[in-house]
């Protein structure tokens, strides 16, 4: 399978109807010329390409989210 952890986990749940986000494409120091080189911030470069923002809201149910963790855990079988 030539998908990441998080292009499975982003199919997975968007095929269940679920919306999520990437959040952040990019770092902001690769789209605005802050002054810093692309490889400063590793950890921010690290973040941007693995986070994903889950449904999180008031009217979720517990059931819903232990629907989604258990949906997230087969991602990694």
């Amino acid at each position: 399978n030539d998908l990441t952890l998080k292009d499975r986990i982003i199919k997975k749940l968007s095929d269940l109807g679920i919306e999520i986000s990437t959040a952040y494409q990019k770092p902001v120091h690769h789209i605005i010329d802050l002054g810093y080189d692309k490889n400063e911030f590793p950890n921010t470069v690290f973040l941007t390409d693995h986070l994903i923002t889950l449904p999180a809201h008031p009217s979720l149910k517990t059931e819903d989210i232990d629907f989604v963790i258990e949906e997230i855990k087969k991602c990694f079988l």
